[in-house]
């Protein structure tokens, strides 16, 4: 998945269009820079992952992954008002529930369902205004 940053203080995780070049290093220091900002963000996945989807991530890159979200733990947790996955709870495997459900824990930051993209945002919309 790549960051999308247009929709600031929304983080939108998208899929790779077809053919795309992606950097996971850069998509790493443009979140790095958004937690330095300060300000609280949420993040939205515009589809719940899939085995597959955990498959194609080889074990380094989900190292990289795991310490980014250990070093910067504390911010996510400050920050971070939630993160949302545009699906139903029901429709995920239950490895991958689990799986997700640990690195929000481990991050600190709260896993949210949307059934569409309208409900995501006004669900983001909504944790960004309570606080």
């Amino acid at each position: 998945m790549r960051l999308d940053l247009d929709e600031l203080p929304i983080i939108w995780m998208r899929d790779h269009d077809e053919g795309e070049v992606h950097d996971d290093e850069e998509d790493n220091r443009r979140f790095i820079a958004v937690l330095r900002r300060g300000e609280p963000f949420v993040m939205i996945a515009e589809r719940a992952p899939s085995l597959p989807d955990f498959a194609k991530v080889d074990a380094e890159e989900r190292r990289r992954r795991a310490k980014l979200f250990k070093d910067h733990r504390r911010d996510l947790a400050r920050l971070c008002r939630g993160m949302i996955l545009v699906g139903r709870a029901a429709n995920l495997p239950m490895p991958i529930r689990k799986g997700i459900e640990a690195i929000s824990s481990a991050a600190g930051i709260s896993l949210l369902f949307a059934e569409s993209e309208q409900a995501a945002l006004d669900l983001a919309r909504a944790r960004l205004a309570d606080r």
